[in-house]
């Protein structure tokens, strides 16, 4: 509903984005590895991906404790 800005629009080659992509993955695991460690980071990623419901219930604590004390 809002009007155009009248600006062009920005296109972005394929190549470009799928690198642009490529670093945006990288970027989130080093946040994520900087605030909850390699070691839950890992354990978060072995639990989604091979479904183990155990691990999952011990990583999901652990994860938000860390969570919670960035919540303002």
């Amino acid at each position: 509903g809002y009007t155009l800005s009248g600006l062009p629009v920005i296109t972005v080659p394929p190549t470009e984005l799928t690198q642009l992509q490529k670093e945006n993955q990288q970027e989130k695991l080093k946040f994520r590895i900087k605030r909850y460690g390699g070691f839950l980071v890992l354990m978060d990623w072995f639990a989604r991906r091979l479904r183990i419901k155990p691990l999952q219930n011990w990583v999901k604590p652990r994860w938000n404790a860390i969570s919670k004390q960035y919540l303002k």
